[in-house]
């Protein structure tokens, strides 16, 4: 799916008291120019003390106790 449609797409859906969940949102949403009110990022929230950010993988091994993205997966 090209930019356009995706942007479009993800906007036909959207609606104001929607919650976007996920893992660093905030470079998906520069990436489709959208500003959403309610986001919940899990990259933000589970920083360590040094405020580093830990890839998805390791925060659900972390605080799910389960391993994901194993094997191949997209980058």
């Amino acid at each position: 799916m090209r930019y356009n449609a995706v942007r479009r797409t993800l906007l036909s859906l959207l609606t104001p008291a929607t919650i976007l969940i996920g893992h660093g949102l905030h470079n998906d949403l520069i990436t489709l120019k959208l500003i959403h009110e309610t986001v919940i990022d899990t990259a933000v929230l589970y920083r360590d003390l040094n405020g580093r950010v830990h890839g998805l993988k390791y925060l659900a091994k972390g605080v799910l106790n389960k391993w994901v993205q194993e094997g191949e997966h997209c980058r």
